[in-house]
């Protein structure tokens, strides 16, 4: 009788977690198949634009403002810059920041890509490192130079993927951002600040 109770308590839990453990995978494959394939089709926009012959500066740019708004996860990247500052910060302040950020990452972006016209991009790895997070690991690959590691961080938020960060043989283009833009803050003040981002990168150059 306790052997046929044991049993039949084995097999109720087996019913009920195996099922649980088998979605769980599904979901995880799904959430990776989706980070695979937004930083792919982001690596192949970046080579195909930097490609495409006849471009003007001011084209390319705005080729790459197009890319960033679509597939980056521009507020939440805007929100960790700023740090305690994004609390702070009157509507006037943060329309003019956003605005600026976004025109200089644009600009940083165009710029440091260019010198990929002859690179091949592959992913070698992904995993989850949380719920809301995967890393994506990929290598730039040109003739007669070392290969370039780049790790993408992939944000899940509300069942959309964007790019969060951007690191480049172990240095994080967030962090960087971040720790300019606290210790220029500190530096001059917020409101001195925003005057000198302003003048920089008011209009996309």
């Amino acid at each position: 009788m306790q052997k046929f109770r044991f049993y039949s308590i084995f097999l109720i839990l087996f019913f009920i977690f195996v099922p649980l453990s088998v979605i769980a995978s599904a979901r995880m494959s799904k959430q990776l198949d989706h980070g695979r394939a937004l930083v792919d089709d982001v690596a192949f926009q970046v080579l195909e634009i930097i490609n495409t012959p006849g471009l003007t500066d001011s084209q390319v740019k705005q080729k790459f403002r197009e890319l960033i708004i679509a597939k980056f996860a521009v507020d939440p990247i805007i929100k960790f810059v700023l740090g305690k500052h994004n609390q702070t910060m009157t509507p006037e302040q943060k329309e003019v920041f956003v605005r600026c950020f976004k025109n200089m990452l644009v600009g940083a972006y165009a710029s440091n890509f260019k010198d990929y016209k002859s690179a091949k991009f592959r992913i070698v790895s992904i995993k989850k490192k949380t719920d809301t997070l995967l890393q994506v690991t990929g290598k730039i690959s040109d003739q007669g130079k070392a290969d370039i590691l780049m790790i993408w961080e992939v944000a899940i938020v509300d069942e959309q993927y964007k790019i969060r960060d951007i690191s480049v043989d172990g240095v994080s283009i967030l962090q960087i951002l971040r720790a300019q833009t606290q210790a220029s803050i500190s530096e001059k003040g917020l409101k001195s600040f925003l005057l000198n981002y302003k003048e920089r990168y008011w209009e996309l150059l």
